[in-house]
């Protein structure tokens, strides 16, 4: 049986899913808007909506980020190219 807290969740996620479609808005600012809907209409605790978050695996993502755009920045990508390109060709 659909109760009132299926249905907001099911509506926030038909709503989510619909906006990345449309790619009107970015997919993380949908997710976000669905995520509060349903913490602030109560069909989800906060402190079990946190529970699901798994910071270990944010902390891997924004570090590898950080990484990534400063190897891009000293262009040692490229200069690693470069010299397994003169390595192996001659």
């Amino acid at each position: 049986m659909l109760t009132f807290q299926k249905a907001i969740a099911l509506v926030a996620l038909i709503g989510m899913v619909a906006a990345i479609a449309s790619e009107r808005v970015k997919r993380w600012v949908a997710a976000l808007v669905a995520a509060l809907i349903v913490v602030s209409l109560g069909v989800i605790h906060p402190v079990i909506a946190l529970s699901y978050v798994d910071f270990d695996l944010l902390g891997l993502i924004v570090g590898i980020g950080i990484l990534s755009y400063h190897l891009k920045r000293s262009n040692v990508v490229e200069w690693l190219s470069i010299k397994l390109v003169m390595k192996f060709k001659g």
